[in-house]
């Protein structure tokens, strides 16, 4: 697979993953955009998510799957809230094959 290929997912200090907002459109179709998600261990434990892409998504929890879930609904109640101001949200679409991460608590 060619590099151009991979979806963005970012490793850094910490570690980052791509996320996927879904959004209703009509006639039943979801649209798929993505949001890059920085997500950092925190000296209490608990797991701090925040994304450049939108301004204001703060979201913590006990769990990387948990926070990821947190972050998903803050993410959706900013993007109304921008829709509604400004008409749109300017995000990248998912494309149609990507590489991600899968986070499964053992």
């Amino acid at each position: 697979m060619a590099r151009d290929d991979i979806h963005p997912i970012f490793i850094d200090m910490y570690f980052t993953c791509a996320y996927t907002l879904f959004k209703r459109q009509p006639l039943g179709i979801i649209m798929e955009k993505v949001i890059k998600l920085h997500i950092e261990k925190l000296p209490e434990g608990q797991y701090l998510a925040t994304s450049s892409d939108i301004q204001g998504l703060v979201a913590q929890g006990r769990t990387v799957s948990e926070t990821i879930e947190i972050a998903q609904d803050v993410a959706r109640k900013l993007i109304e809230a921008r829709i509604e101001r400004q008409g749109s949200v300017p995000l990248p679409e998912v494309s149609d094959n990507f590489d991600s991460l899968l986070f499964i608590g053992c």
